[in-house]
């Protein structure tokens, strides 16, 4: 049934078994199991896209196969501001702190100065920004659908047509540029403190 639901026409439930090494189990799915399907044999009816998160940033999995980011830290970062502050846009104190928290603890690093040059720190995806996730464009996708809309070019041309107008609107309110001065009155009690 899973085969049928999530694969392609041609993988069949027994491809599942064996890329998930099930023959052992005894062919048995309990609640809780996870069923690995290879993105290439993933249906393209599904529309799925493939998730990717940016650089310098590497996807990964961890040791139950959850997705992870890893970052590999560089001379002079820091877990605060080079990974937390970075990658995670949060900027509050307490919530940079209980973050870089939570990655010691999923690191195995008792402290975050004893993070080294090169050492590779594990990221969990829900705690990233936007800015570093992304997907592969047009993956999977049937060839008929684009991910770019029909309108596009003319949206583009609405946009240049747009910024022909506003030179004329300087022109038509005959804006001046002055450079701002401020000026202050002396009185007789700065000029005796000066001299």
């Amino acid at each position: 049934m899973i085969a049928g639901l999530f694969t392609k026409k041609g993988i069949k439930a027994g491809n599942l078994v064996r890329f998930n090494k099930m023959r052992r189990n005894g062919n048995v799915l309990q609640i809780g199991d996870i069923i690995k399907i290879p993105w290439k044999w993933i249906s393209p009816e599904l529309k799925l896209r493939q998730f990717v998160v940016k650089p310098p940033l590497k996807l990964k999995h961890d040791k139950s196969g959850k997705l992870i980011a890893q970052y590999q830290m560089q001379k002079g970062d820091t877990l605060y501001s080079s990974v937390v502050i970075r990658f995670t846009g949060r900027l509050l104190n307490d919530e940079v702190n209980q973050i870089a928290n939570q990655l010691l603890k999923l690191n195995n690093i008792s402290e975050a100065r004893l993070i080294q040059k090169h050492q590779k720190i594990k990221i969990p995806l829900e705690l990233l920004s936007e800015e570093y996730i992304g997907s592969k464009k047009n993956e999977n996708l049937p060839k008929n659908i684009s991910s770019t809309p029909k309108n596009a070019e003319k949206i583009e041309a609405k946009k240049i047509n747009s910024l022909k107008s506003v030179p004329k609107a300087k022109k038509d309110k005959k804006i001046k540029d002055k450079p701002n001065t401020i000026s202050r009155k002396s009185n007789s009690s700065d000029k005796k403190k000066s001299t």
